[in-house]
């Protein structure tokens, strides 16, 4: 397949449903990385990411749910943090499907 051909597919198929690609059917999706502050503010931060994806790695994706949102910040915090800390994790995925074309379409 054309990647630039994928690309629009599915740029297409995700501009046209914007709420799809969050689910709340554990079954159905792997873990969304964000964590909360005690205001419910999100704590989005590309080091706190590749920190969990390396987390998800080693121990897979059920380990999001299986800890704490304490047990989690205290694993994937970067040494230098100085943001807010995380009071609540995520429990929504991001739908498989969608997850398992990116990696397709980067082909």
């Amino acid at each position: 397949m054309d990647s630039g051909l994928g690309v629009n597919r599915i740029k297409s198929a995700v501009e046209s449903r914007p709420d799809w690609c969050i689910s709340r059917q554990r079954s159905w999706g792997v873990p969304i990385p964000a964590f909360y502050d005690a205001k419910g503010e999100p704590i989005l931060d590309a080091q706190i990411v590749r920190n969990t994806a390396g987390l998800v790695e080693k121990h897979g994706s059920n380990v999001w749910f299986e800890k704490s949102a304490g047990e989690l910040w205290a694993l994937v915090k970067p040494k230098d943090w100085q943001g807010p800390e995380a009071a609540a994790k995520s429990n929504d995925t991001l739908d498989v499907w969608i997850d398992s074309v990116r990696h397709r379409v980067r082909c």
